[in-house]
């Protein structure tokens, strides 16, 4: 079961572009590049990482300040974007 991460551009743990960038190649050196243990979705306010390994997520979590992101949660923000 994946297990999904989101990083806010500008949140109260990320201020600047810079800390998001950096968070963003920390996942790279501890991951490897998206794809083996990881894939990523980008949307105009964040991006999710969905790691494959619920432990991986974890790790990313609290190292970078994200937040967990319920199935039931993207599936209710899929369905707003066909609708509306």
């Amino acid at each position: 079961m994946n297990t999904t991460v989101r990083i806010y551009y500008y949140d109260t743990f990320v201020k600047d572009m810079n800390r998001w960038d950096e968070a963003c190649a920390k996942a790279v050196e501890m991951f490897g590049l998206p794809g083996d243990r990881f894939e990523t979705h980008v949307d105009g306010a964040w991006i999710d990482f969905i790691f494959y390994d619920g432990r991986d997520a974890t790790m990313f979590m609290l190292a970078h300040g994200g937040q967990y992101v319920s199935s039931q949660q993207l599936t209710v923000e899929a369905v707003e974007k066909y609708i509306g």
